[in-house]
């Protein structure tokens, strides 16, 4: 491969990595959050499809009509899809209303740095639900 090539590619993947939205070979952190959904397959099911369904910067949407895509009933999606919320893989960024789905974003990980270091500020916070 030229140089050129692989440090673009390098760069790409750092890139990656600096936004939090690297999903592979995460090391023991990626490990601890597999061993934590030893319980709770169908909670690892809905977060990997997500991850890879869904973009790290987009609004996406976790409609209860996915659950018939996983030939699950309701209540069982439902199940996954908040012990994901309440557990901080994602947030909710606007409450559902009719004709109007709820919207999910993934956590910005630079942003959550920031808090863990005491760094605040405008911008920081987490975005409120808008209502409609």
């Amino acid at each position: 491969m030229p140089d050129a090539e692989v440090i673009r590619a390098a760069g790409n993947i750092w890139g990656y990595e600096c936004k939090g939205t690297n999903w592979f070979g995460a090391g023991p952190d990626r490990q601890k959050e597999v061993d934590s959904f030893m319980s709770d397959p169908d909670g690892f099911f809905l977060l990997s499809f997500l991850r890879s369904h869904q973009g790290s910067d987009a609004p996406f949407m976790i409609a209860n009509g996915l659950a018939e895509t996983f030939g699950w009933d309701r209540r069982r999606f439902a199940r996954a899809r908040r012990r994901l919320l309440d557990e901080g893989y994602f947030f909710q960024i606007r409450n559902a209303g009719r004709g109007c789905p709820a919207l999910f974003r993934w956590p910005d990980r630079r942003r959550e740095q920031r808090h863990a270091s005491g760094r605040t500020g405008r911008g920081y916070a987490r975005p409120a639900i808008r209502r409609h």
